[in-house]
């Protein structure tokens, strides 16, 4: 819910959102580039910008 409310707020901005689940072999990498701790797992992302219209 609360990715949905960021989503909304972007779009009302002007900005294009893309929700992405980050259940794969690379969560363990960007965890330690957050430093986040060893009991925490990423559970998602989102890609925010200006979308391509081409």
């Amino acid at each position: 819910m609360m990715m949905k409310n960021v989503m909304i707020a972007a779009k009302v901005r002007g900005l294009d959102t893309c929700p992405q689940v980050a259940w794969n072999h690379l969560h363990a990498l960007v965890l330690n580039i957050l430093g986040a701790a060893q009991f925490e797992e990423l559970v998602c992302g989102m890609a925010l910008g200006y979308a391509d219209s081409e």
